[in-house]
């Protein structure tokens, strides 16, 4: 989402404000918890209790679902570093447009 909503502001310029909060929203929830959503930590939690040998990665739903979906193994600190290049990417591309250089 967060990699198509980048792409999505070249095509609506209206649409930069809206990408800046909901990025800078889901930075700010994720500070407290080292990077990582809540909510992926909360559904691994109760997962491991419904079922004690599920396979899922409490540290990155990504890394999870591009096992399970795609067959990429890819390690959670894999995964939350694409994340991250990808937030970075989006705030220096907001910026870039913001201040009307591209």
């Amino acid at each position: 989402m967060l990699a198509a909503g980048t792409v999505y502001m070249f095509f609506n310029r209206g649409y930069v404000i809206t990408h800046l909060i909901i990025l800078s929203g889901t930075l700010a929830l994720n500070l407290p918890f080292r990077g990582r959503c809540p909510l992926t930590l909360w559904e691994g939690k109760y997962r491991k209790l419904w079922d004690p040998n599920s396979d899922y990665m409490f540290d990155s739903f990504v890394a999870t679902h591009m096992k399970s979906i795609l067959k990429i193994n890819m390690t959670p600190k894999q995964a939350n570093r694409m994340l991250t290049v990808i937030k970075l990417s989006a705030y220096g591309i907001i910026t870039l447009m913001l201040t009307k250089v591209i």
